[in-house]
Order: C-alpha cells, then structure tokens, then sequence
C-alpha cells in the first residue's frame, strides 16, 4: 500500500476533513472536502477542491470551491455533463455557539468565531442555511445552485440511464426545525436528470425494532449493480453500535426493502459511514472509518452484489483518536484504488486529507 496526502494546510485554518473523490468525463480525478477551518464544527469551513492530472500520483494545491457565510461542511461530488455537482451542508449560528460552550473551545479561538460570526446576518443564514448542491463545469467554474431535503456526505449516484439519485437523511436541524420533529431520523430517495428539477423523496422503510430502540440511520451511500438494482448502505448508530445496514432497490429507486445489517457473518463489524464503488471488473469496494482502538481505515469486497462480504481490509490503523475517517475510493487506470480520507498528519498537527493506494487481489 502506498500513502500519501491530498490536502493539508498550516496555522489558525489548517484542518481538512470529510472527503470525497470522483473521476471526471475528461479522466481527471476531483477530491473536494471541507477545509480552511479552525475545528470540528467552525463557521470558517469552505469545500475545497485538489484536482489530479496523473491519475492520483500528484494534486494541486487546495483550492476554494465553494464558500456560504456558514460552516460549509462534508463535501460529496459526481460527474455531471462535462463537469460535476458537489453537495454539502451547513449549520446555524445558534449551534456553532451551542459546540464552543460544549467542547470549551480557547478564548482567543472563541474570540475570532464571535466577531465573525457577527458578521453574519439572518438574511445571510436564511439564504444560506441547509442541504446545499452546487453545479459546475469542468473549469470548476459555478453554475447554478440550491437546496434539497436531504443530505449525506459523499453525495448523488450516477446511473447508466443518466439520471442522478441522491438516498441521504432528511434535512433536520433542531435549531429551525423543532426537538420534537418526527421526520429527524428518515432515510429518502430523490432523483434529477437537470439538476434543476427533483422529484419528492421517497422514504426507506426504516426497521421499527432499531428506530425503536433508538437507533440513528444516517450519512447513506448508493450505488448502482451491474444488473440495475440500486444498493443503499447506511449509517447506522446508538450507544454501543456503530455500524452499517444495506437495502436495495429493485425499481431504479422508487421504492425500497427494509434495511438489514450488513452481512458479514459471524464477525464482529464496527465501522461507518459507507461509501460504494462498483469497480470494472464487477466488484464492490466498501470503505468506512473505524472510530474505536485501533483508529483508521477499512474496506471490504463483495463478488456477488452485497450478499456477502470479505474479510475486513486493514488501510490504515494509526490514528490518534475517533475524529478521522469518511473514506471514498476511486479505480484507477491500473485498476488499483485511492481511497482518500481524513485523519491527523503528523507534519502540520491538523487533520488532512490522505490517500491509500491499493490493490483488490493482493489484499484479498
């Protein structure tokens, strides 16, 4: 395995977190990710962008690519037409003060998100805030953007028939939306052949044992099988667990079976959020960050459309703490993966995007 990093910065806004990674229409490879920013959750957070040229071996510094007055958080993309559309979302000012109370951020830290925050009207927070997507073309240059009621971090599924489905969680916010809202924990399906116009979500049918057990599903990905079926897998959390369901879709996404844990059979599985890829040779790369000791990353393969899974494919296992993961992959020329992520580099003391080059047969 070979490794390697995307992004990182230096001083105050030095952390980049939240990738995700697409190969565009003219074979460039795009990771975008939430970077710029000061912590976890800091309203200074812009999506960046590093482009490659050389399939992987080398990319361009990060760049901003998408900035709201809010903190602009996991970025997801898929090729568009001759560009791309990347998704993200945000919070509100109310929250971010919520988490500097809570995680006793320093005063002189604290200081500088007060005055900028200030700055920032509830005009600026009315436009701004939600489950954001935004359409460029392939100079990265911005066409159109909007809101949509769902959200997850590694954004829409491209199908063969041209169309895009984006399976994410209900848009919730217990700041404007209300504690008591019954649609926070729901898992929906939209679709968009412009991006322009969008269907209305059609809702996963969640299990009610686990929702009644409290149960979170979030942060899903989707990914279209070679026969046509959609594969969904999804977060999924409570005190605990940490972990993945998957359902599919046998009707291009209008309408679903009831998520089940994903199986691995007897193995203990601990890891989350998923994403999908579906590599040329008709394998499935499942990759996912593992927040308990040892810290890093996963991936597992399955040969048979998600009934069955490998064994569990150390990338890395040297993180310091929880805070890393959100992995992503995209097949190479060669045939091997970059999956990137996120975790602590050791050079700048911030989180940064990193790669890991691998190879399917060798681990298997």
């Amino acid at each position: 395995m070979e490794h390697g990093i995307v992004m990182s910065g230096r001083g105050r806004k030095k952390n980049f977190m939240w990738p995700s990674i697409a190969r565009l229409r003219d074979g460039r490879l795009i990771a975008v990710s939430s970077g710029f920013r000061m912590k976890h959750v800091c309203p200074f957070g812009k999506v960046a962008a590093s482009i490659s040229k050389d399939d992987g071996k080398s990319w361009s510094k990060p760049f901003v690519l998408f900035d709201t007055p809010l903190d602009d958080r996991d970025a997801g993309v898929t090729p568009f037409r001759g560009g791309f559309v990347l998704t993200t979302f945000n919070n509100t000012r109310l929250f971010q003060k919520k988490c500097e109370e809570k995680w006793e951020y320093p005063p002189s830290e604290r200081k500088l998100i007060d005055e900028y925050l200030a700055t920032v009207s509830d005009a600026d927070e009315g436009k701004y805030f939600g489950s954001l997507y935004a359409v460029f073309d392939g100079d990265c240059n911005l066409q159109h953007w909007g809101k949509l009621p769902v959200t997850s971090p590694h954004g829409f599924t491209q199908t063969r028939g041209g169309k895009l489905l984006y399976v994410g969680r209900n848009f919730y916010h217990e700041d404007v939306t209300g504690a008591e809202c019954d649609e926070e924990n729901r898992i929906g399906c939209i679709s968009t052949g412009d991006c322009v116009s969008f269907s209305d979500p059609v809702w996963i049918p969640l299990p009610k044992k686990e929702k009644e057990d409290g149960v979170l599903f979030c942060e899903p990905h989707a990914l279209e099988l070679a026969d046509g079926r959609i594969l969904v897998h999804i977060r999924a959390q409570k005190e605990g667990l940490f972990s993945i369901y998957q359902c599919y879709s046998e009707d291009g996404g209008k309408s679903f079976s009831v998520p089940e844990r994903i199986p691995v059979g007897e193995e203990e599985f601990h890891g989350s959020p998923p994403h999908l890829l579906l590599t040329k040779s008709g394998k499935i790369v499942l990759t996912y960050g593992r927040r308990i000791a040892p810290f890093g990353q996963r991936a597992r393969i399955s040969e048979d459309g998600g009934k069955s899974w490998s064994k569990e494919i150390i990338l890395r296992s040297d993180g310091d703490g929880w805070d890393l993961g959100y992995p992503a992959s995209a097949e190479l020329c060669d045939g091997e993966i970059l999956t990137v992520y996120y975790q602590r580099s050791e050079k700048t003391g911030g989180q940064a995007i990193w790669f890991t080059k691998w190879n399917i047969e060798e681990e298997l």
